[in-house]
């Protein structure tokens, strides 16, 4: 099985559009031949990671998320950003993961990285087969 060309996902800023990360990140996961205890642990991760992205986003207008998968035989890869104007003013957001969500990342991928660099918050994730 060869590597299969990027999925990207870009949609507004609202915790209900989470779900549709979650099922890509599982139909990806499949697709690369990860075992379902990996694709489970796989699609957990994109969901906590997609949260501390967007926050607790009312103003879905003026912000957007964008989520990329890469996938090659035994390997998922996931980054995502913020993107539009209404990210500057989110000044509620965490910029740092909780201690609580950084344990539950450990866990779960085999790398993460989270920042948050003048008003952008970016995040990558690699999850590799354990068979």
């Amino acid at each position: 099985m060869g590597s299969a060309p990027d999925v990207q996902l870009r949609m507004p800023a609202a915790s209900a559009n989470i779900g549709l990360t979650r099922l890509v990140a599982a139909a990806l996961g499949s697709q690369a031949g990860l075992p379902i205890e990996d694709v489970d642990e796989l699609r957990m991760a994109v969901d906590e990671l997609c949260y501390w992205l967007i926050g607790e986003s009312p103003d879905v207008t003026t912000r957007e998320f964008v989520v990329t998968f890469s996938t090659a035989p035994g390997c998922v890869s996931v980054s995502g950003t913020t993107v539009g104007s209404g990210w500057n003013d989110a000044l509620a957001l965490d910029t740092e993961l909780s201690a609580l969500s950084a344990r539950i990342l450990d866990a779960l991928a085999d790398e993460y990285d989270c920042t948050w660099s003048e008003g952008v918050r970016r995040f990558s994730l690699m999850k590799l087969s354990r068979s």
